[in-house]
């Protein structure tokens, strides 16, 4: 293993023997459940009603396993995965637009000043009347909306700040600040084309979609590597089927996934060029990569629409 994956390896081996974490994280996950409409909505978790005022968070503590959402006459299960990184997930029960906008900063002492290049990886495009615009905002209106995926620096409530400390890596920085819809429409009405269409979640709750384990991305031209993947694809569904231990159950998917990495693993002996001479390993390699990817959303997520 080079060092990175050293780390990696370390930090996935922490959560699978630190079984006595889990009691300390309490009894369960705790949603900021978000209205942003104008009036009061009514909520039903399992056989609890909430209501929530208009354009207010309300945090709700769920326990970790599978729930029933209830809203407008239409429902949807999911599973809460009581998760250690303590990051925010927001509960988005009305399916309502949220919008992750970029703000850009540069150092002071920088002379090159354009920031091009960063704006375009920022932005994404939107009709509008005067045709096709490109804007440093992206649209959010999932069910779960989590920071750990999006990685906001300014909630719904925070101020952004106009300067940004140096400690900061690099010349040019972006936070992104999430809103509500209508206070974005209000907040950056100048910068916002006339016309502009953003899309919208148009479908129920119970027309949302289950999360389903990508496992056609997954395969390669690697016999071994395409069997491994069809293993965490099956001890996926296991799990979420039974969601009691989640936690660690997610954790060593991502452990054993972290140690298949490895120059030495036993994948890599049957589909790297190192063991295999004369062999094209690039398919095998971003395969491993996607793999990596599928189980850090699965670690990092606290939550999952199921049928």
């Amino acid at each position: 293993m080079n060092f990175k994956l050293i780390i990696q390896f370390i930090i996935a081996m922490s959560i699978i023997l630190c079984t006595s974490c889990i009691d300390n994280l309490g009894p369960g996950w705790e949603y900021q459940v978000d209205n942003p409409l104008d009036k009061e909505i009514v909520i039903k978790i399992d056989k609890k009603e909430y209501t929530i005022p208009a354009q207010t968070t309300q945090n709700i503590e769920l326990g970790q396993g599978k729930h029933t959402l209830t809203y407008d006459g239409s429902s949807v299960n999911f599973v809460t995965k009581v998760n250690s990184n303590k990051s925010v997930t927001i509960m988005n029960p009305t399916l309502s637009n949220y919008m992750l906008h970029a703000n850009f900063y540069i150092r002071t002492n920088v002379k090159n000043k354009d920031i091009s290049a960063v704006f375009d990886a920022n932005s994404y495009e939107y009709n509008s009347d005067i045709g096709t615009v490109k804007l440093p905002v992206r649209v959010l209106n999932t069910l779960f909306i989590e920071k750990r995926h999006t990685n906001w620096s300014f909630g719904l409530e925070d101020d952004v700040k106009e300067k940004v400390g140096s400690s900061y890596p690099g010349k040019k920085k972006v936070f992104h600040k999430l809103y509500r819809e209508a206070q974005y429409m209000k907040d950056l009405a100048e910068e916002i084309p006339a016309g502009t269409v953003f899309p919208v979640n148009s479908k129920k709750l119970s027309e949302q979609p289950a999360y389903v384990f990508p496992i056609e991305s997954l395969m390669s031209d690697c016999d071994a590597a395409n069997e491994f993947a069809k293993n965490l694809e099956s001890r996926w569904k296991k799990t979420i089927a039974d969601p009691s231990d989640i936690f660690q159950e997610v954790a060593a998917l991502g452990f054993d996934t972290t140690v298949e990495q490895g120059q030495q693993s036993k994948l890599a002996k049957a589909c790297s060029t190192q063991f295999n001479p004369g062999r094209d390993d690039k398919p095998f390699k971003e395969a491993m990569k996607r793999m990596s990817r599928v189980t850090k959303y699965l670690v990092d997520a606290s939550s999952f629409i199921v049928e």
